[in-house]
């Protein structure tokens, strides 16, 4: 995980998150603001992502740890800019980031 992160290869994260973590490209798109198909693209190589929003876009919907979050060469996120399914109770993160 840590070299697709430091590659910034949201492919191969997704890949990952969906082997490990054992979440469909449905899911990750319903996390991530995509559909099914653009994660597909994604994970397949066809489409890459460059832009940064969409880099923290990802990584929030993912709910990335820190350390994974600089990997990606991105700030670790402020207090209250991730959403949360329920307030109060923190989201739980695929197995990929455990």
């Amino acid at each position: 995980m840590l070299a697709a992160l430091k590659a910034r290869d949201i492919g191969a994260v997704f890949r990952l998150v969906r082997q490990y973590g054992g979440l469909s490209q449905t899911a990750i798109g319903s996390l991530t603001g995509y559909s099914q198909g653009k994660v597909s693209a994604i994970m397949s190589g066809s489409q890459q992502v460059t832009a940064l929003e969409v880099f923290e876009r990802i990584a929030d919907g993912l709910h990335m740890p820190d350390q994974a979050c600089m990997a990606l060469a991105l700030a670790p996120p402020r207090p209250g800019r991730r959403t949360h399914p329920t307030a109060g109770s923190p989201p739980s993160r695929p197995a990929a980031y455990r």
